[in-house]
């Protein structure tokens, strides 16, 4: 499937990052998918006819390419485009603030993050000689 991804950074200030991201790609969805019906609840009559069992006893029943499938077999296009600054407040904190948005042929995603990182640093062992 086709996609165009591109990512940008500007590393201009002594303490900031800032990077971009944007892109498009296409998705193909391949659904399969098995239910567990009670009996009496799907039939050879609601299944088409797909050679699929007159009795339905609860046992696992694939109803892939029928319409009882949840999600049926698709492409989708995404766009996407993120914007964040990694700040080194100092040595050992970096803070990270940024935004994504999604867009699917179907729906929209607008999803923000901010994240501190603190840098642990642990002396094992401290010799000393004097003479």
């Amino acid at each position: 499937m086709p996609s165009f991804d591109t990512v940008f950074h500007y590393n201009g200030w002594k303490s900031n990052q800032l990077r971009f991201n944007l892109g498009i790609r296409q998705e193909k969805i391949s659904s399969s998918e098995t239910k567990n019906f009670g009996p009496g609840i799907l039939d050879l009559i609601a299944l088409n006819g797909n050679n699929n069992p007159v009795i339905v006893d609860g046992s696992l029943t694939d109803v892939t390419g029928t319409p009882h499938i949840f999600a049926p077999n698709k492409t989708r296009t995404v766009k996407f485009l993120s914007a964040q600054d990694i700040w080194s407040i100092n040595d050992d904190i970096t803070l990270t603030a940024g935004i994504r948005y999604d867009n699917y042929s179907t729906a929209a995603h607008l999803e923000p993050h901010l994240t501190v990182n603190y840098m642990v640093r642990i002396t094992l062992l401290r010799l000393a000689i004097r003479v």
